[in-house]
């Protein structure tokens, strides 16, 4: 007679091992694709994130100062605008006003040379800045500079008095007695204004003036707006910078 044989277990074994294989092998791969989405945030929370390490405030960024004080349209007031913690200001940062040209001339004078007072040593006013029109969409930008140190008497400037009135232009270097005028009929002229700097230019280069520089303050009548200044200095800068002047300190009389 047939006897039956016991079938072999060893396929079953096999194909046991293949399925979980298989199924090990799915588990490791969709875990794995998790956590590559998990640790890539969706593109919106990339924004975010990259926005959150950004400065708070841009202004300071789009003026290139560390401090930007932003005058009131009567400039009795000013608020900072920065980046940095203000108590703890490091030294060797740079600050600039900001303002329309509405502001009264007088008052960003005497703003500007109290914050010069208080930055001593630790902060640089650079520049002023003006919108260009009420939208502040764009702005002009003269350069300003600090007064020297009073104890280094050795390296005090040159200091070059640039008067702008209504009728006359004058250059003034008192301390060379250096004083040229030219008639402006009708307010500043170009053509006037490069007549008097040839002259006065003449006259400084006659003088022995070591390694000092020239200083350039820019005086206007304190009944003046910010925005007839501006009109001036950025028309007169350029040509105080090719003479390698610095300009401007700013500064305001009384008309007599």
């Amino acid at each position: 007679p047939m006897h039956a044989h016991p079938r072999s277990k060893a396929g079953y074994f096999g194909a046991f091992v293949a399925l979980a294989g298989l199924a090990l092998a799915i588990y490791i791969v969709a875990n794995h694709e998790r956590a590559v989405l998990e640790a890539t945030p969706p593109p919106d929370l990339l924004a975010l994130q990259e926005e959150s390490n950004l400065p708070s405030d841009s202004l300071p960024l789009r003026i290139g100062s560390d401090i930007v004080y932003v005058l009131s349209v009567d400039g009795g007031s000013a608020i900072p605008r920065t980046n940095l913690d203000l108590q703890l200001i490091p030294e060797g940062s740079t600050a600039a006003a900001l303002c329309h040209k509405s502001v009264p001339y007088n008052s960003l004078v005497v703003f500007i040379e109290r914050k010069l007072l208080e930055f001593k040593g630790v902060v640089s006013m650079e520049k002023l800045c003006c919108w260009s029109d009420t939208s502040e969409a764009s702005y002009t930008t003269i350069p300003l500079v600090d007064p020297p140190d009073e104890a280094d008497t050795l390296n005090q400037p040159v200091v070059l008095k640039f008067i702008v009135m209504e009728e006359w232009l004058v250059g003034r270097i008192d301390e060379f007695n250096i004083d040229v005028t030219a008639p402006v009929s009708g307010g500043f002229s170009q053509s006037k204004f490069d007549s008097l700097l040839y002259q006065v230019n003449r006259r400084v280069r006659n003088r022995d003036t070591g390694d000092r520089e020239v200083h350039v303050w820019a005086m206007f009548p304190e009944d003046a707006v910010v925005g007839d200044v501006i009109d001036v200095l950025a028309e007169t800068g350029p040509q105080f910078d090719s003479l390698g002047y610095r300009t401007f300190r700013l500064k305001y009389f009384r008309p007599e």
